[in-house]
């Protein structure tokens, strides 16, 4: 009885051994990492798939959102590059009647056309935008046309070409605007093809 005891304790001993000699197996640093990362791994899962995805593959950001990327370069169309192209005209004017006419008639001649609807408008886009030619209205809401052109003058401001219309009949307020640097002067109403004439002169278009 005894003998058997002790050979059945044996048996239990040596079961016992095994499986710890199996357990140990999983104890070593390499073992421990690999339940770190998998821990890891179902957390992220759980709560960020995307940061999952993109941690396991080392994917790049931009992939799997819409977060713009560092070496991104914007890309110039065929009619940003046409419009870079374009003279660029500025109308100054109050009558929208007007402007639309003179926009659709030059528009359609080949210019890049931005409309301002009155003087300090107007000021503000000659300053910000330096068009090529500027069509301004004498009379106008807030500042007239020649206290635009004026203001232009004294920043230094000589290079833009300059048309002047309007419905005033005098002669003097012609003088004035020659004397500003007005490179034309018309007289409303007048023909498209007036305006169209001495803007193609005035831009070396002829």
């Amino acid at each position: 009885m005894g003998n058997q005891f002790s050979h059945n304790a044996w048996k239990r001993k040596l079961a016992y051994t095994s499986q710890v000699n199996r357990c140990n197996k999983f104890d070593t640093p390499t073992f421990a990492l690999i339940r770190v990362w998998t821990w890891l791994a179902c957390f992220f899962v759980a709560f960020s798939p995307q940061i999952a995805i993109r941690t396991l593959f080392s994917a790049p950001p931009g992939d799997f959102d819409n977060s713009p990327r560092n070496d991104a370069t914007p890309i110039m169309t065929e009619t940003d590059a046409t419009n870079e192209s374009k003279l660029h005209v500025l109308l100054v004017d109050d009558d929208v009647e007007i402007v639309e006419s003179m926009r659709y008639a030059l528009e359609g001649d080949g210019f890049q056309v931005s409309v301002a609807h009155d003087g300090n408008q107007g000021l503000a886009l000659a300053e910000k935008t330096t068009p090529d030619l500027l069509i301004l209205d004498m009379m106008m809401p807030k500042r007239s046309g020649f206290l635009v052109l004026e203001q232009l003058r004294r920043d230094g401001n000589d290079r833009v070409r300059v048309i002047m219309i309007t419905g005033n009949e005098g002669s003097r307020h012609q003088q004035y605007a020659e004397l500003l640097g007005v490179d034309d002067y018309i007289r409303k109403p007048f023909p498209m093809d007036r305006l169209l004439q001495s803007a193609r002169t005035l831009l070396n278009l002829n």
